[in-house]
């Protein structure tokens, strides 16, 4: 289970690769009776009961939102033996493990932590570079991804954030990450600003076009 079509299409291009057997459950495409079924998780929720069952092991990707409703009540659904998630952000804002993934995983079996992924060579090595702008994620209503979000997404702090970045040599080929869909958006539109050709991917449209342009180096971030 992925969350994003494009996932999919890729874990399921490189899983064929090791001559396994692979079905795509999405969108418009529903191919079913294969030994491995890689589903995006909203077509998996939208699926009649008996559909997609039995299921023998169910491997969930970007497993921090496995405590959802909507996630809970299809793991239920489907009943399977062995569960397995996975994540790069086990630990969230809503009280880590043992409150969020804790209801759905019952123990961390594998870590990777990123230090050993620089030093095997799977990660790139990186910088990091603080920049005070003068808001805090301290405060006690700062408790979701919504609160953050509206406290980031500030005109002034997106400037100083894009200047920043561009005095530090930043320029075509790099990404950026917001706190939600209207932060990205405002962030893009600082960039355009600055004479950068910026788009703001998210779920709320296809990022499809987006994402080749950027690959095609007709984007810039």
């Amino acid at each position: 289970i992925a969350g994003a079509e494009q996932l999919v299409d890729d874990l399921a291009a490189r899983t064929r690769l090791l001559g396994a057997d692979v079905g795509v459950y999405k969108g418009r495409l529903k191919e079913l009776g294969h030994a491995i079924t890689i589903a995006t998780v909203q077509a998996a929720i939208k699926a009649a009961p008996g559909v997609l069952e039995p299921v023998r092991c169910l491997i969930i990707d970007e497993a921090h939102h496995s405590p959802a409703p909507g996630y809970k009540k299809l793991r239920e659904r489907l009943g399977a033996r062995f569960t397995v998630g996975m994540t790069a952000t086990p630990f969230r804002m809503d009280g880590g493990f043992e409150t969020g993934l804790g209801s759905a995983f019952k123990a961390t079996v594998y870590e990777y932590p990123i230090a050993r992924a620089v030093e095997e060579g799977v990660l790139a090595p990186f910088e990091v570079r603080r920049l005070f702008t003068g808001v805090t994620l301290q405060e006690a209503d700062l408790q979701g991804d919504a609160e953050v979000e509206r406290a980031v997404n500030t005109q002034a702090r997106n400037e100083l954030v894009v200047d920043r970045w561009m005095a530090d040599g930043g320029g075509a080929g790099c990404w950026a990450f917001a706190a939600g869909v209207a932060h990205a958006e405002a962030l893009a539109e600082v960039m355009r600003s600055r004479g950068l050709k910026a788009k703001a991917v998210h779920g709320a449209k296809s990022p499809k076009a987006d994402l080749e342009a950027f690959n095609a180096r007709r984007l810039d971030v």
